[in-house]
């Protein structure tokens, strides 16, 4: 796995920045903390961590015993409503530096996985199909689960990023999360 660090002073340049890298891929989103005992241990642990209490929602790929990964990629999307799109997008703003930065710390690793991982996911689409998963959450067009521990030798890079600008909390940074999301969305609709 390649290990590779970004320092980012301003905003803008980090979400370009991960609009980019994250384009047509599945990873997986990290605290730094965490990062270095996947490390350690050799593997993402599949389903909740018992020595930390995280996640703290009630994920369906969690309860699954998986591991929660980000499917970027277009074709996983297909059956996706134009309409919804920016619904689904606004629900989940990992390209936002400000969820980043409020959710996973100011020290974030998006870990990126080798394409080939695509045939060992399991869809968002469990939770649509199966009654008994309403009750949980996922990220309907975006979340896709892999079963159990997932070694790091299906991690291509490990993208760690260092935020150095000013936090924006509260409300007003998830304020300001949410509109970079809906400006990026009508980018990529105004000019495909």
């Amino acid at each position: 796995m390649k290990e590779e660090i970004y320092r980012f002073t301003d905003r803008e340049s980090c979400r370009a920045f991960l609009e980019k890298v994250t384009a047509e891929k599945i990873f997986h989103i990290t605290r730094y903390s965490h990062f270095r005992s996947i490390v350690s241990d050799g593997y993402i642990r599949g389903g909740k961590n018992p020595e930390q209490n995280w996640p703290s929602y009630s994920s369906l790929f969690i309860s699954m015993g998986c591991v929660c990964l980000i499917n970027n990629k277009e074709s996983y999307r297909i059956d996706m409503p134009k309409e919804n799109a920016s619904i689904h997008a606004g629900n989940f703003q990992f390209s936002s530096p400000n969820f980043v930065a409020g959710y996973y710390g100011r020290n974030p690793v998006f870990l990126i996985l080798a394409d080939n991982i695509a045939v060992d996911l399991v869809s968002w689409k469990t939770w649509k199909d199966e009654e008994r998963h309403r009750k949980e959450k996922v990220v309907a067009y975006y979340e896709a689960g892999y079963k159990g521990n997932l070694p790091i030798s299906k991690i291509e890079s490990a993208l760690i990023l260092e935020l150095d600008f000013p936090e924006e909390g509260g409300l007003a940074g998830i304020l300001k999360a949410s509109r970079e999301n809906m400006i990026s969305l009508r980018r990529k609709k105004d000019n495909p």
